[in-house]
């Protein structure tokens, strides 16, 4: 995938999110711990291990990502309030070279009452309404969560783009890992970064 694809990709996944939601307690949604090649998040039960050919987003690019400006970036990163922050990118790597892509997010939803039924068929509506093919498919036990999935397809400046995303409801957030190809294969790389912190 070329950069400028990617770019839309990207804007086109951050104004759907943006779209279905508008944080957690500290004992709920936590954090995990990057590095330039790992991800690990003991709080939902999952590590990321990248090869070679994947760039891992660096915190500066994740808070962009997130909308805070210059200014926080210089607060000390123990000192952020998350719970203040609508939605969280935790991390983010892409492959440069088969256009693939993995990221793990957490979204407060809009409204506390809100089930993951609703937020799946606006998930579904606000990515068809931007003109992608997208179905939810059956849920999958992965890492301890039961986590609703979501298949969808686009096709920007003539690149065919496709995704799948696990979520689940963690709390009064929704956590999304979300996978990312120009195919086929290059998404199946992406998945098979992912394993469990812990046998299920």
């Amino acid at each position: 995938m070329n950069k400028r694809v990617f770019v839309l990709f990207s804007f086109f996944l951050a104004v759907m999110l943006f779209a279905v939601g508008h944080c957690l307690a500290a004992d709920e949604f936590q954090q995990g711990i990057r590095t330039e090649k790992s991800y690990i998040n003991e709080s939902i039960g999952i590590r990321i291990d990248l090869d070679e050919n994947y760039v891992m987003a660096t915190d500066e690019d994740l808070q962009t990502m997130m909308g805070l400006g210059a200014e926080v970036l210089e607060v000390d990163k123990k000192l952020l309030d998350i719970a203040k922050i609508t939605t969280i990118y935790d991390m983010m790597a892409a492959n440069p070279a088969d256009g693939s892509s993995v990221m793990v997010m957490a979204e407060k939803v809009m409204l506390s009452s809100m089930t993951m039924d609703q937020y799946m068929s606006a998930l579904l509506s606000q990515f068809k309404k931007l003109g992608a093919d997208a179905e939810i498919d059956e849920p999958i036990e992965f890492c301890g969560h039961n986590w609703q999935t979501i298949f969808y397809e686009i096709n920007t400046s003539g690149v065919n783009a496709m995704a799948v995303s696990y979520l689940d409801r963690i709390g009064d957030r929704v956590v999304m890992i979300q996978f990312s190809g120009t195919s086929e294969e290059s998404l199946l790389n992406a998945v098979d970064l992912v394993s469990c912190t812990s046998i299920d």
